[in-house]
């Protein structure tokens, strides 16, 4: 709902929307025809000298305990009026003195309005905020004119349907590849989320055993030679037995090994029959 707010000047010679230091020049209120709105009007007093600003209307001390909104046309003097509220009427005191009177208006569509807009661009209606007794009886009335605006659709059919144009303009297509990578993005990111929650709540478990086919248990030990895997949370069934990867005994590493004369070595005497044996058949032609 939008905020309207405008200057109500209250003296003895009536009441008229002005800027704060009472002109009327320029100063008009209007609303569009069937939209929601809160009028806020300021209300000040005549000035208390010339080219000075409205002084706050003491409205407190009105004597009113209720309040009425009506508009119609001029001088119409009717007792059912375009338009009456008497809800939605509220008299605030702002912090700095000022005296605000808000009035909500959900909808200002009557019958009566739309007959009086029929055709027309715009009508001005005479409107009327009077102060009521206990008794209900108006005690003071003020008035000023309103500007009510038609509409360029007012309804709530479906919407017309066009043919798509001959050609896009350059910031057509770039809205739209814009709108498509955003799309792609968006989805990848909810897909990668997905994989990412279904690995969480359903991660990989494993099961050990020494010959592959019992005694199968989760914590490895030395002697496991093989494991089994299936997917936690689902009630899937295990893997076949598969053989963990193993050395060759004695010769792992950790334990060390001991290398074999004649096998990963010579020794000096071993070198040294070698050498005769070679001069012996290449220097003494033994070959």
């Amino acid at each position: 709902m939008q905020t309207i707010r405008t200057i109500l000047q209250i003296g003895q010679g009536g009441t008229a929307l002005t800027d704060e230091f009472g002109s009327e020049s320029g100063i008009q209120l209007e609303i569009m025809l069937g939209t929601a709105c809160r009028l806020e009007f300021d209300l000040r007093g005549e000035p208390e000298k010339e080219n000075s600003k409205l002084p706050a209307f003491p409205a407190l001390d009105a004597g009113s305990t209720g309040w009425y909104f009506a508009l119609d046309s001029k001088n119409a003097n009717s007792s059912t009026p375009a338009l009456l509220k008497y809800s939605g009427i509220s008299l605030l005191q702002e912090a700095k003195g000022g005296n605000i009177l808000a009035v909500e208006l959900a909808d200002n569509a009557t019958a009566a309005i739309l007959a009086a807009l029929s055709g027309q661009e715009s009508a001005v209606f005479r409107a009327e905020i009077g102060g009521l007794d206990r008794e209900g009886i108006t005690v003071f009335a003020w008035q000023f004119d309103l500007i009510i605006r038609s509409r360029v659709f007012y309804g709530s059919g479906e919407e017309n349907v066009f043919n798509d144009p001959a050609y896009y303009t350059a910031a057509q297509i770039e809205a739209m590849l814009n709108a498509r990578d955003a799309d792609i993005v968006n989805a990848l990111s909810a897909d990668i989320s997905k994989q990412v929650a279904a690995g969480t709540q359903n991660p990989t478990e494993f099961q050990f055993s020494i010959d592959g086919v019992a005694d199968w248990h989760e914590t490895q030990t030395a002697e496991d030679r093989f494991f089994r895997q299936r997917i936690a949370n689902l009630d899937a069934a295990w893997s076949d037995a598969i053989m963990l990867i193993t050395g060759t005994p004695g010769k792992d590493g950790a334990n060390g090994y001991t290398p074999v004369r004649g096998t990963d070595y010579w020794t000096e005497s071993d070198k040294a029959e070698i050498k005769a044996y070679v001069d012996n058949s290449i220097l003494n032609g033994a070959w």
